[in-house]
């Protein structure tokens, strides 16, 4: 990841191309991110979980994140390689850093169906200190999974970024 200046003109940036968050811009909003508050970490790696009702087995689970002060901004991404139950909440664990305030975490995604006949916008909450709850909207009776009915099966993805405050 890049750490470089400050840019010289924030709204020129080009953040998103088609509805797609371009890579490299993103590293370099990191770079910048870190540059600005005086730190130069560089991203670490974590191994995101996947359950509904029991353990989904991935065929890829991969995770990035930095930490800046107590903040932490972290990607994951998780392809399923087995089948959940039905009827069941959907859960991403094995977040890299433990959150302390549940008052302020961001989290939003993409599921996305291998059989492409459903793909749902998500948010999510903390179920766990290092797990987010998933849902396909902003109300407790639209847990992902539950309400609507979903069965993680094999090569589902499930995509997510997320902002909260670490110890």
């Amino acid at each position: 990841m890049p750490i470089t200046s400050a840019w010289s003109d924030p709204n020129s940036l080009d953040l998103i191309v088609n509805d797609v968050l371009n890579q490299t811009t993103w590293e370099n909003v990191c770079g910048n991110l870190l540059w600005l508050f005086g730190t130069t970490g560089a991203s670490q790696s974590f191994t995101p979980t996947l359950t509904q009702s029991g353990s989904v087995s991935t065929s890829s689970a991969t995770g990035r994140y930095i930490k800046v002060g107590k903040w932490v901004v972290a990607q994951c991404s998780v392809t399923a390689s087995s089948a959940g139950t039905a009827g069941n909440q959907i859960i991403i664990g094995g977040l890299p850093v433990a959150q302390s305030n549940d008052a302020f975490p961001h989290c939003v995604g993409r599921y996305l169906n291998a059989a492409g006949n459903s793909n749902y916008l998500l948010v999510g909450e903390f179920a766990t200190t290092t797990s987010m709850i998933l849902y396909s909207g902003g109300a407790a009776t639209g847990r992902f999974g539950v309400n609507p009915v979903v069965t993680i099966a094999s090569g589902d993805i499930i995509s997510l970024i997320l902002i909260y405050e670490g110890p």
